[in-house]
């Protein structure tokens, strides 16, 4: 698509006379387009049009790169919602055909420190070399057993659900 109008001398250099390196856009200059025997305004404005031109169709694949960006974020918010509704409807059921296969997995639950390591008491310590951490693992299975502490808690995850 062509906005303005070109002359096509100098079209034709422009296109066919410079060399462009495809990966970095530079140009590299030809004699040809010096070589023209048109004034210099007339190169200039001419040269200028071409990148108007340029201009133009930059901006409609920027517009186009925009318009598939929107078209990819409401697609992936109704596979989110669509999944969704089958973790609510469908919960624990798995589904099979020829096509599709639905399946539920539970993720393991989240261990959700509350308080600073100072407060846990030493039980639930491990200590590495210069370093003291929460042993998550004897913590996790304590709570799991029933027990609760003020410092910690065991947070269920939800199920994900797995369409192939």
């Amino acid at each position: 698509m062509k906005l303005y109008e070109i002359e096509n001398r100098i079209q034709e250099v422009i296109e066919n006379g410079f060399s462009v390196d495809e990966e970095t856009g530079e140009l590299f200059e030809s004699q040809d387009l010096e070589a023209l025997e048109v004034t210099k305004a007339e190169k200039c404005l001419n040269v200028g049009k071409y990148v108007k031109n340029l201009l133009g169709e930059l901006s409609m694949v920027e517009n186009e790169r925009k318009a598939l960006q929107a078209r990819e974020k409401a697609l992936k918010n109704k596979v989110d919602s669509l999944k969704n509704y089958l973790e609510f409807y469908a919960y624990d059921q798995n589904f099979t055909d020829g096509a599709v296969k639905i399946k539920f997995t539970k993720q393991a639950d989240e261990l959700l420190i509350k308080k600073d390591l100072s407060e846990i008491p030493d039980l639930f310590i491990r200590t590495k070399p210069e370093v003291k951490e929460v042993n998550k693992v004897e913590l996790k299975k304590f709570l799991k057993d029933g027990n609760s502490v003020e410092y910690a808690e065991l947070v269920e995850r939800k199920k994900k659900v797995t369409i192939k």
